[in-house]
């Protein structure tokens, strides 16, 4: 079973390199 912090912290991380990639793609 994963911590709530370290499901906080993934859910976070995937957050930001999804918004990457879509600000990437734009450009």
């Amino acid at each position: 079973m994963v911590p709530l912090l370290s499901r906080i912290k993934m859910k976070y991380l995937s957050n930001i390199l999804a918004y990457n990639h879509l600000s990437s793609k734009e450009v």
